[in-house]
């Protein structure tokens, strides 16, 4: 497959140095802070097309990868919660003993 890359150079004012950008456009028309520097012609390989079921899979291994981080967030604040109420008991329990 055939790609046209378009090289642009983008400096904000308050960098000491620009940034080379490379997109798929010309972007000049989009973004008046960008210079095109240079376009390229290259050829790109092929790629093949992930199946049905390997793109379930992958979606089934983001979820439970989210899935996980979640459980972990709240273990963390029931852990919080468990201290607090810990504390609170012990609070009084010398209340109680005094």
């Amino acid at each position: 497959m055939k790609a046209t890359l378009y090289y642009h150079f983008r400096q904000y004012d308050w960098e000491d140095s620009g940034k080379v950008e490379i997109y798929m456009q010309d972007m000049t028309d989009v973004f008046s802070d960008r210079i095109l520097l240079k376009v390229v012609e290259c050829e790109i390989p092929d790629v093949e097309l992930p199946t049905r079921e390997l793109v379930a899979r992958h979606k089934v291994a983001k979820l439970k990868e989210e899935k996980e981080k979640l459980r972990a967030e709240t273990q963390l604040t029931l852990n919080v919660i468990e201290d607090k109420i810990r504390q609170l008991q012990a609070l009084e329990y010398h209340e109680v003993q005094a």
